[in-house]
């Protein structure tokens, strides 16, 4: 399945209808994330160490690594759900404890399930991006409404509107957590091992929609084991091993799960420190799907 460039432009018109800049004018050109000297870890214990990282407007960035070397970690410290123990990090040119835009950055969990005891739609699901966006007591707008369905359009789900998550299929639910993400317009999308237990038709649909949101303007983070159907999308390659960053420049031919690179399915994104992500930021990670309700038009 090919998706065209059309939604992407879609969700970028509908930003600037709404008054939402793709960038903050008063800091052209500052980085839209930027580590210096970070390491990152829970419990005042680190996993990442003395790390430096920049992410600029436009990159789509892979980050690569074995198991438990701190891709995740990364990840979690750039959106504030992990401990920063020393160095800086800022977001969109603002230190991150000052921070205070999370709609600009779209957060896609490997292990959270769009699936629930309640029979939400996949418009609901989406629908509920659009909190970090707006207050609890307004009610949904004309373009909120049209933001959702933008959402849903990119990621190829438009005839699924009204079906309830839990019929989905995996990949297709993945491609609904996207949509949710993307519901909020933000500058950055970032998710973590989009295409782990989904499959290869799966796969090459979630490649051709990061793709249309990079020609859309949209930068994405990602953290995978395994490229496959990614690699053309990535603009840079970052390998974490053993708590630090060994390398950061152009993509790197993909190797086989043999690989140092890669090793089995990683199993980082479970987070073994057990910590609650919600304790370190003011990052929305909607759970109660089925809260969120719009009309239909």
């Amino acid at each position: 399945m090919q998706l065209s460039s059309g939604p992407a432009e879609l969700l970028s018109a509908q930003r600037e209808a709404t008054g939402v800049p793709r960038g903050d004018q008063r800091r052209a050109g500052s980085p839209l994330v930027q580590l210096d000297g970070v390491s990152i870890g829970y419990h005042r214990l680190p996993v990442l160490q003395e790390t430096d990282f920049r992410l600029d407007a436009g990159e789509a960035v892979a980050v690569l690594g074995p198991n438990g070397a701190g891709k995740s970690t990364l990840v979690r410290g750039i959106l504030g759900l992990a401990e920063i123990l020393a160095g800086s990090v800022e977001l969109f040119g603002v230190p991150r404890a000052n921070f205070r835009a999370w709609h600009r950055l779209g957060y896609v969990p490997q292990s959270h399930s769009v699936a629930s005891g309640i029979p939400s739609t996949v418009r609901e699901v989406v629908a509920s991006g659009r909190l970090t966006r707006k207050s609890v007591v307004r009610p949904f707008s004309a373009a909120d409404q049209r933001a959702v369905l933008a959402a849903i359009e990119t990621v190829g789900l438009s005839d699924r509107t009204r079906h309830p998550v839990a019929t989905l299929s995996g990949g297709q639910q993945r491609r609904v957590l996207i949509a949710r993400a993307l519901a909020g317009e933000p500058d950055l999308l970032v998710l973590d091992e989009p295409t782990a237990g989904v499959d290869a038709e799966s796969r090459k649909v979630l490649a051709d929609t990061l793709a249309g949101l990079v020609r859309g303007g949209t930068a994405i983070l990602f953290v995978t084991h395994e490229l496959s159907e990614m690699a053309p999308v990535i603009t840079r390659t970052v390998v974490v091993e053993h708590g630090r960053i060994s390398y950061d420049g152009p993509p790197l031919p993909e190797s086989g799960h043999g690989s140092p690179l890669h090793g089995t399915a990683d199993c980082e994104h479970l987070d073994p420190h057990g910590v609650t992500p919600e304790a370190y930021s003011g990052l929305r990670l909607s759970t109660n799907v089925g809260s969120t309700k719009i009309k239909a038009r």
